[in-house]
């Protein structure tokens, strides 16, 4: 791109004497003309002419050719057939005649160097594509046109030269130029929606938009096809929600047995208490049958109760214990 820019740069300083020899009366000449084509979501092109147009006469430039009353036709730039929608910047609307061939315009030219804008949309035919074809008003000294990559794909007819791909402020453009033209000289080109990455477009992209293709033509990863990328990140958002489910059910699995364990950890524990207690209880009944304290009847009675409570305990105990077991 470096390169490309400095022939632009040589060419537009050598502007003037080599490219006003065509129209040397009038002295009216194109500096630069600029052409960006730019993909819409509504299967159509938006265009941007830049000329600046450079009156070498040490006067205004009024015209020559009479047209609509008293009024003179002072610039002639002609457009690609089927364009819609043009807006002119650089000239009041009422100095701008339009026709299907491009404008006509009676807005005196001072001396100097002019700028003039123009923008206006393109409609792709049944093929998703357009024939872009124009014609050379005055000397140009350069054209040069572009279109962000990922976009477009454009296909000169052999009248313009293609440079490919260029870097030009940190984007990629396909730029196309053509030097030192002359009036009456054509150009051509097809331009169709770019299939980025392998199957997306921008007028049959679906709910990938321009800005979205552009984003991605321009990225690192702008060669690689974007399905593999779409399906890898789905393999590891799901096999990253699988592992997160795998993971807190397990949590809530350890959560719970731990839970269970100090469930029958306290259960043991009442269960070492009230055996405990019985123990201890059975024992006093012992001493008092040999000191003949209390009732022997009574004592028995009690005794086996005692006994039988103590039993139910161990029975228990040992229930839970072999539970315990069987959970480590």
């Amino acid at each position: 791109m470096i390169t490309l820019l400095l022939s632009i740069a040589l060419l537009t300083a050598a502007a003037g004497a080599s490219a006003t020899a065509g129209t040397a009366e009038q002295g009216i000449s194109v500096e630069i003309h600029h052409v960006l084509l730019e993909g819409r979501e509504n299967g159509s092109v938006q265009v941007k002419e830049v000329l600046k147009v450079k009156n070498s006469l040490n006067e205004t430039f009024t015209g020559t050719e009479n047209i609509d009353g008293n009024k003179k036709a002072v610039l002639k730039i002609s457009l690609p057939a089927g364009y819609t929608d043009l807006q002119v910047e650089g000239l009041s609307q009422d100095s701008v005649i339009t026709n299907p061939d491009g404008i006509i315009t009676t807005s005196p030219l001072v001396s100097g160097t002019n700028q003039i804008s123009l923008f206006y949309k393109m409609p792709f035919g049944a093929e998703n594509s357009l024939n872009f074809e124009k014609k050379v008003n005055y000397p140009t000294n350069i054209l040069y046109l572009m279109s962000p990559k990922g976009q477009l794909k454009l296909k000169s007819d052999g009248s313009i030269q293609d440079y490919g791909l260029q870097e030009f402020e940190g984007r990629s453009y396909h730029v196309l130029l053509l030097e030192k033209a002359m009036p009456e000289q054509k150009f051509g080109l097809t331009v169709s929606a770019d299939r980025v990455a392998q199957g997306y477009s921008g007028a049959k992209s679906g709910f990938h938009g321009a800005s979205h293709l552009q984003r991605w033509a321009n990225s690192p990863l702008s060669g690689t096809d974007p399905h593999l990328w779409i399906a890898a990140l789905g393999v590891l958002f799901f096999g990253g929600v699988t592992a997160g489910g795998l993971f807190l059910k397990k949590k809530r699995l350890r959560q719970e047995e731990a839970e269970k364990e100090a469930h029958l950890s306290k259960m043991l524990d009442n269960l070492v208490i009230r055996q405990k207690r019985l123990l201890d209880k059975i024992a006093v009944l012992e001493r008092k049958t040999e000191t003949g304290e209390s009732n022997s009847g009574e004592i028995a009675g009690l005794r086996d109760q005692y006994m039988k409570k103590l039993l139910k305990i161990k029975l228990k105990i040992r229930e839970l214990e072999s539970l315990e077991e069987a959970g480590r």
